[in-house]
């Protein structure tokens, strides 16, 4: 990295980003996959911006540190997730009665928030699932708790949308007759 204090910060900065890049996305390769390697490498660029002042001379080590962190944030978050619609799975499913509700429930639960974007996922499972108020989940996500207001609104009509159209497809999907379920008599049972 060059040393020269006399040039401005953006400089020294895109001196550091094109020396060290490869070596950082590389290091992310191995952990993430591969869609999600330029995150990990922009989300540690953009800390080393933030922190250029802190960066030391020789910052290939702050930088796969702070690579490591975001990829541990990444896992975290992921894991997160996947535990949280698991939740929701099983709150849809204790309210209904027959196992096998439940379980098309909860499949369909999860599967209408997936398709969600993620700032919709965010402000219902707030609200539904963590019980904050608007004005609370609005703070979250970094809005006016009227913009939260209006989107939960149609978070809440995309997810109906999403779970209508689930259970669409599952009542014009092909069922068996019940002759289907008749098995051929064998000899000796008097049926023809």
């Amino acid at each position: 990295m060059p040393t020269d204090q006399a040039q401005d910060p953006g400089t020294r900065f895109a001196a550091v980003y094109q020396e060290y890049y490869g070596h950082i996305e590389r290091y992310a390769a191995r952990r993430v996959p591969y869609d999600d390697v330029a995150d990990v490498v922009a989300t540690t660029f953009l800390a080393a911006w933030r922190r250029f002042d802190d960066l030391p001379a020789a910052p290939l080590p702050w930088l796969y540190g702070t690579a490591r962190r975001v990829v541990a944030n990444g896992h975290r978050g992921r894991a997160r997730w996947e535990a949280l619609v698991g939740r929701a799975a099983e709150q849809a499913v204790a309210a209904d009665p027959d196992h096998a509700d439940r379980v098309c429930g909860a499949v369909q639960v999860a599967g209408a928030l997936r398709l969600l974007s993620e700032a919709d996922r965010e402000l219902l499972l707030l609200t539904e699932w963590d019980q904050l108020s608007i004005g609370e989940a609005a703070a979250v996500v970094g809005c006016s708790a009227s913009t939260a207001r209006v989107r939960l609104h149609r978070a809440r009509r995309r997810l109906a949308r999403h779970l209508s159209a689930t259970a669409d497809d599952a009542d014009t999907a092909p069922r068996p007759s019940p002759a289907h379920f008749e098995t051929e008599p064998s000899e000796g049972t008097g049926r023809a």
